[in-house]
């Protein structure tokens, strides 16, 4: 996680997260080194296989918890979540294709201090042009050491846009359209969101065109400081929440999360738009 956005100089500490997730105050919270992996519940439909990589607090975020045990509260799609690249371990391609995953998630990994080598964004990028989704969440591309902004075009993003800044945001998320599968179940034009309430920053201070390379603006909260962006490749879907809907999110954010990782669980090829 990262520090409030009203200090003059950001730096980072350590701390242990309390056994009760709340939002942090100063600092980032930490979860368990080696947090139990929640099992997820069977169902009807074809299970998405959700790959967590490196993700913050070793993929401890509350809301993973929910959706590999809740997934029913939100779909008939049933999710089955994998661990194997949740901690620093090195990711690839054979990696990949071993665990078998549907869906890539990359939740606030610079944010918990997890970098990616060349090598490792090569693999996650060819197994991405197989055709398998890609999901990212807050601080993924950026933050203090860790620079993953290498990441960034694979979710249609321009990497030198990005910034190693946090701003906090408004949480309150308007969507113009709700056509669009990624919004399923919302049944509104706007929600409230109880995640992190913090958005990765950009050169500009908002989000805006000249950060997208290929990417869309789906939703945007307080004048475009946190956005939801879906990027349509020919070959997979890539959907990025510059918040942290997992860290404490309601069950609007669990939705959202929830459709993004189900996405293209019915269609051979990318969800086109209309």
């Amino acid at each position: 996680m990262l520090f409030q956005a009203c200090l003059v100089s950001l730096s980072f500490v350590t701390l242990m997260v309390t056994a009760q997730e709340q939002a942090p105050v100063t600092t980032p919270p930490f979860a368990p080194s080696n947090p139990t992996p929640p099992s997820s519940t069977p169902g009807a439909g074809v299970p998405v296989r959700v790959a967590l990589i490196k993700p913050w607090g070793d993929g401890s975020a509350s809301g993973w918890a929910t959706l590999a045990s809740g997934w029913s509260s939100f779909g008939s799609t049933p999710l089955q979540f994998d661990y194997t690249f949740a901690t620093n371990t090195t990711v690839t391609y054979a990696g990949l294709v071993a665990q078998a995953a549907d869906v890539l998630v990359f939740g606030d990994c610079a944010g918990g201090l997890k970098s990616f080598s060349p090598s490792e964004i090569a693999d996650i990028e060819r197994y991405a042009l197989d055709g398998h989704d890609l999901v990212g969440t807050f601080a993924t591309f950026y933050w203090d050491q860790s620079d993953n902004r290498a990441l960034a075009p694979l979710f249609g993003l321009v990497p030198t846009e990005i910034l190693n800044a946090a701003p906090s945001i408004v949480d309150h998320f308007a969507v113009p359209k709700l056509w669009h599968p990624l919004f399923h179940g919302l049944g509104t034009h706007s929600w409230n969101s109880s995640g992190y309430a913090f958005s990765q920053g950009t050169s500009g201070g908002i989000w805006n065109d000249t950060d997208l390379n290929g990417a869309r603006i789906f939703a945007q909260a307080d004048g475009f400081k946190g956005v939801v962006t879906y990027y349509r490749h020919p070959r997979y879907n890539a959907v990025y929440f510059s918040n942290m809907p997992e860290f404490g999110g309601n069950s609007s954010d669990l939705q959202l999360l929830y459709n993004a990782l189900t996405l293209n669980a019915l269609s051979a090829s990318p969800v086109k738009h209309p």
